[in-house]
């Protein structure tokens, strides 16, 4: 019995092997099984651990365990461009070009703390770096990237086939790092809620209506300046209903709401002021007379 270390029970890994003799073949996948990768100088290794068990149910010490790694070479290889015209005139010029190195690594928190991660529970904050090396021909655009489990069971998808997020719970858009000036076209792209790249779908747009005006050139000839009527955007009139801007309608509410507030506090200072007069009457007017009392039935005479 052959199986990774780690998965010999109801593992699709493991393989059985029942009175065979001579050479056995064994195959794993490089993207399950727990088997891993990493980045090397000269591209990338995979590693796994290898159990070869002589008994179905018991672990004896006849059993021995390989550590198998597979390593890669994906940097300097040499691309060859023959020469190609274009509708322009120009011709390339056929060279030999180094092809840059890609590289991807995960971090366990920010990259700039350079802990790369080898084993998360679940909830850490990961952040995955894809670069490549600095050179100034070849670019890079990240598209349908997904994770699966050791045992290639089941795998979703991070990025679309767009360059943007499925879900943002699970992984955010992609922040790339520019290091030349001008940039790329699309790049980075402006996703929407769907998940769809508006900035590529802009361009094809953009594409269409170039080709519609080509194919309309000899129209447009004959009336330079009068567009036609069916590609101008036509305007229903609705009665019912009443269209605003957005932002003129942002300030008019706070406009409203400043006025409320001030109304309400005038109404409150001549409530306050009217209190205040009917408490002043009430302490002046306290007697009717006010002037000197004499008892005209009682006098002192001499």
């Amino acid at each position: 019995m052959i199986y990774p270390k780690g998965l010999s029970k109801n593992s699709t890994c493991m393989t059985e092997f029942i009175e065979l003799e001579g050479t056995v073949t064994y195959k794993i996948p490089l993207h399950s099984c727990n088997t891993m990768n990493t980045d090397v100088n000269t591209g990338i290794e995979y590693f796994n651990t290898i159990v070869v068990q002589p008994h179905r149910k018991l672990v004896t010490n006849q059993g021995r365990g390989y550590h198998i790694r597979c390593r890669y070479q994906t940097q300097e290889r040499l691309l060859l461009t023959s020469p190609i015209s274009n509708s322009l005139g120009t011709t390339a010029s056929p060279d030999t070009t180094t092809m840059p190195g890609t590289h991807m690594k995960i971090y366990q928190g920010e990259p700039s703390d350079g802990a790369i991660a080898e084993s998360v529970k679940i909830g850490d904050l990961l952040t995955l770096v894809v670069s490549i090396d600095d050179q100034e021909i070849y670019g890079m655009q990240v598209t349908e990237c997904l994770v699966r489990d050791g045992l290639g069971w089941s795998e979703q998808i991070l990025i679309n086939e767009e360059g943007c997020p499925v879900d943002y719970e699970i992984m955010g858009p992609m922040e790339l790092c520019i290091r030349h000036a001008g940039g790329c076209d699309n790049v980075p792209p402006v996703c929407n809620p769907n998940g769809e790249n508006t900035l590529k779908r802009r361009k094809k747009r953009q594409t269409i209506t170039e080709l519609d005006s080509n194919e309309d050139s000899y129209d447009l000839a004959e009336n330079d300046l009068n567009p036609r009527e069916e590609d101008a955007p036509q305007r229903v009139h609705q009665p019912d209903k009443i269209c605003f801007p957005q932002k003129n309608f942002a300030i008019g509410i706070a406009i409203v709401g400043l006025i409320l507030i001030v109304v309400v506090i005038i109404a409150i200072m001549i409530l306050l002021s009217k209190r205040r007069r009917r408490k002043d009457l009430s302490t002046t007017g306290s007697s009717i007379y006010s002037g000197p009392y004499t008892n005209t039935a009682y006098s002192n005479s001499s």
